[in-house]
């Protein structure tokens, strides 16, 4: 559908009229969002733990865990690749899971207080590699017991998790760290690492983003200061989670041939220009928008002909009144005419 609009110097919407076309516009553009939650287990992509001398320990079958008796101290890393969360997904919690083999117990030891936190980084097995950036705690867990069995920490704190699904590497990497005065002496844990063959996991739960971005207001120019005059636009547009991308697309030859004007954005303002064009120019444009899923949406199609002025109305108003006495003057000789 074309929405067909006249560019005219000087013309101007009443106010009304333009908050009718705005509410128009915006019942016609709103989409209310529907979201599917989804959950993905995530094996573990590389595991190491490393010595307090800086000594890397990988490809192991065990990640030892200790915080520092009799000088051991070592702190196990467990990396994970988000890569297969799709894109534009809110992650809405992570629960890190890890199976417990044995703990290696002094006399007066009461057992392993094991701090898990979270950060992204970039290592192998062979090599460790600039540090783990501490983004949050996890969480704790006091292993009283030298039995074999499965732990888990899991911890909901979506903005940090969603942006680390967004960076390009999307590698997480999670630390078991012993606490050191927590427990005095401590433990040292041995936990089973991928080459043991029980293999730590992530399991992710995340909102899958399937509803592309919306309109709001738009301020179409309603006028033309002369055939050359560049044709400004804003437009609001949102999404459920962020739009990554707006554009305004135009053609001057009904559409045989269209040109792309990426939009500037404002936070939800969105802006752009289409370049003079020639008195009597027929503008056929309409916007679309993508968000970080790739979800994609597009506005009806509008159309507004460059004109140099207005139309000359005032010249109707000027010969409206010789008409109505023509007129009148017409339909009195009628009546007076004499009937045969």
């Amino acid at each position: 559908m074309v929405t067909e609009a006249l560019l005219y110097h000087d013309r101007k919407l009443p106010k009304i009229a333009l908050f009718a076309i705005f509410l128009s516009l915006f019942s016609n553009f709103v989409v209310f969002p529907v979201r599917s939650t989804e959950t993905m287990m995530l094996e573990t992509v590389a595991d190491a733990y490393v010595m307090a001398d800086g000594t890397f320990c990988g490809n192991e079958s065990h990640l030892i865990v200790d915080a520092g008796y009799g000088g051991y101290a070592s702190t196990a890393l467990v990396m994970f690749n988000l890569s297969h969360v799709p894109m534009g997904a809110r992650v809405d919690s992570i629960k890190f899971e890890i199976e417990l083999d044995y703990i290696l117990f002094e006399p007066i030891h009461s057992g392993l207080n094991c701090k898990v936190l979270i950060g992204s980084s970039n290592w192998t097995e062979a090599e460790i590699g600039g540090g783990s950036a501490e983004l949050f705690f996890l969480g704790a867990l006091e292993i009283l017991s030298a039995e074999k069995t499965w732990f888990s920490w899991e911890n909901n704190a979506t903005a940090v998790l969603t942006q680390i699904v967004e960076d390009n590497n999307h590698l997480l990497t999670i630390l078991l760290k012993a606490s050191r005065y927590s427990m005095l002496p401590p433990g040292r844990g041995f936990f089973f690492s991928r080459e043991s063959g029980n293999i730590p996991r992530l399991t992710v739960k995340f909102t899958r983003d399937t509803t592309p971005p919306f309109f709001g207001g738009m301020a179409l120019p309603q006028n033309v200061t002369s055939p050359n005059s560049e044709l400004a636009f804003t437009i609001i547009v949102d999404d459920d989670t962020a739009v990554k991308e707006v554009n305004l697309c135009y053609s001057v030859d009904d559409g045989s041939t269209w040109n792309k004007i990426p939009m500037n954005s404002n936070g939800v303002s969105y802006n752009a220009t289409i370049p003079k064009q020639n008195d009597g120019t027929k503008i056929v444009y309409y916007f679309e928008a993508f968000d970080k899923a790739n979800n994609r949406a597009q506005s009806t199609s509008y159309s507004c002909k460059v004109m140099s002025k207005e139309p000359p109305y005032f010249l109707l108003w000027m010969l409206l009144p010789f008409t109505i006495i023509l007129l009148t003057l017409i339909y009195i000789m009628r009546k007076r005419k004499p009937p045969k």
